[in-house]
């Protein structure tokens, strides 16, 4: 972008396109954008802020949040941690964060602040820093995955997409800044697998960007970015190398990698999931574990489509289209060849698009329709889920955990099934669980393939083992659907009963409980 004087700032190289660089230092840039808000700009982050704050205290976590505080309790050191999540397939950045929260308070609701503190942030930069319209801040911040996905739902996608845009921030101001830059790049690498993915994607675009500057000697150049980037292949490699499997572990619940390369329904969801990340298409129905699916076969043929739409956005600044369409890429590769993806996954293509547009605008503010209306399906969808799951019950675990310590029974034995959903009643209560999937007692889902023989025929068998493993205590049974009259009979031929206490069962997805307590005297007729 040309100088206040018309011409080429002369304190840094002129790039291939040179009307596309910015004006202003980043300190300076951040401060003349704070000091030219007006009030209702202020008005409209904060209001997002409460609606955050209301979502997430009525947010009922379920398995996947939850389960990252048990790993994280029962990691008494950093490499305890580390060791332990090479059973999840997640690199270390959000548990760290975590594992230094958990000194000031054990706590599972610790989780959810140490998010909303992030997920704050993340509105904060949107709409108070980004260097987009203030109607295209608003349907960005009714987005669904920042009105609700990477906010609410305390995950390790929140922060990766924080990180993201303040890269673009820096990229897109200060170009020059190359240490910082690549650890930005590697942090964004260290949150999940699919950031691992995106921040690939825009390390290869800053990376042309150097090389392919005018009026630089390529040698000089390839010299210059050699440490910063042997700085971003340390981070990538501390990454791969967190979320590289042990050996030992359990691929029951998502599927062994490869196994479905060659499945070409899965590849036609995986693509449609892809294409429906930037464009729904399907009933809202992203959180109801009952409903048939969330994304239709019809969105993977729209994908040429989306494609020739991103092309002309950026259309003036092609190389950008490098971070959207490797990020696509390596989404679409991961979902094939190593385990089916979901919204939350799919969505890393939302992020990249957001990174990619905050990076164009910076360097040339500009309006674009078909900006506001990708954004605007999306704010539509977004607001439409959040309505939906706000009077939702996304697990009964805390309800269940609540009723057996109102109840006098938090000091006896808890056995449960399936362990996926059974141990987050156990960490709500901070207690350990014997879980019948392996025949073992654990304070967290630990994703050993120590789990894999069970299937669920043997929850009557693997209880009785339970009791007698348990024998001397009282034991309380929880399971996440009533106990079938074959079970008991099971159970009654090794003079065992079971006597319902309670049930709850109005979550919206499949974290229902029953609770049981378990007998082991002659039982009754």
């Amino acid at each position: 972008m040309p100088g206040p004087n018309g011409a080429a700032p002369q304190s840094r190289p002129v790039s291939e396109t040179p009307r596309l660089q910015p004006a202003v230092p980043a300190a300076t840039g951040a401060f003349a954008r704070l000091r030219a808000l007006a009030p209702v700009d202020f008005l409209m982050t904060a209001a997002f802020a409460l609606i955050l704050v209301a979502q997430i205290s009525r947010h009922d976590m379920w398995r996947d949040e939850i389960h990252s505080w048990g790993l994280v309790l029962a990691s008494p050191t950093l490499a305890d941690l580390f060791a332990n999540l090479r059973f999840t397939g997640h690199p270390g950045l959000w548990y760290v964060l975590l594992w230094c929260a958990s000194f000031l308070s054990h706590a599972p609701q610790t989780l959810q602040v140490v998010h909303a503190i992030i997920a704050l942030m993340l509105i904060g930069a949107i709409g108070l820093s980004s260097p987009f319209s203030r109607l295209e801040r608003l349907l960005l911040l009714c987005s669904y995955f920042v009105l609700f996905e990477y906010t609410v739902v305390s995950r390790n996608y929140g922060i990766g997409f924080l990180i993201a845009l303040v890269y673009a921030q820096m990229r897109a101001t200060r170009p020059d800044r190359l240490y910082l830059n690549a650890c930005l790049l590697g942090l964004l690498a260290n949150t999940n697998l699919f950031a691992f993915v995106l921040a690939g994607a825009l390390a290869f675009e800053y990376l042309v960007d150097r090389l392919l500057q005018q009026g630089r000697d390529l040698k000089a150049s390839l010299k210059e970015i050699l440490l910063p980037a042997a700085i971003y292949a340390a981070f990538a490699a501390a990454a791969a190398a967190t979320m590289r499997p042990s050996p030992d572990i359990s691929w029951r619940t998502t599927g062994e990698p490869l196994a479905q390369a060659w499945d070409l329904d899965r590849l036609l969801t995986t693509l449609a999931g892809n294409v429906e990340s930037l464009i729904p298409l399907h009933a809202l129905n992203y959180w109801i574990a009952q409903s048939p699916g969330t994304v239709s076969h019809v969105g993977g043929v729209m994908l040429p489509a989306l494609a020739f739409l991103f092309f002309l956005i950026f259309r003036d600044s092609l190389r950008l289209l490098i971070i959207p369409g490797l990020t696509a890429f390596g989404s679409i590769a991961v979902g094939q060849l190593i385990y089916a993806n979901s919204i939350r996954h799919w969505g890393i293509n939302f992020v990249a698009l957001i990174a990619a547009l905050w990076i164009q605008r910076v360097w040339r503010p500009q309006r674009s329709l078909l900006v506001l209306a990708l954004l605007a399906v999306n704010a539509a969808a977004g607001i439409a889920v959040s309505v939906q799951q706000f009077p939702l019950t996304f697990s009964e675990g805390k309800h269940t955990a609540d009723w057996i310590r109102e109840n006098g029974l938090a000091d006896a034995a808890l056995v449960g099934t399936p362990d996926t959903v059974a141990v987050v009643v156990a960490q709500y209560l901070g207690k350990p669980i014997y879980l019948l999937d392996c025949s073992c007692t654990d304070t967290f889902l630990f994703y050993n393939k120590r789990r894999d023989s069970f299937d669920h025929t043997q929850v009557a068998a693997r209880l009785v083992q339970a009791v007698h493993e348990l024998a001397g205590r009282r034991i309380v049974f929880l399971i996440t659907r009533p106990i079938h009259e074959s079970e008991l009979y099971v159970l009654f031929e090794n003079r065992i009963s079971l006597t319902e206490l309670v049930h709850f069962d109005k979550s919206a997805t499949d974290e229902n409980f029953w609770i049981y307590s378990v007998d082991s005297a002659t039982p009754a007729n």
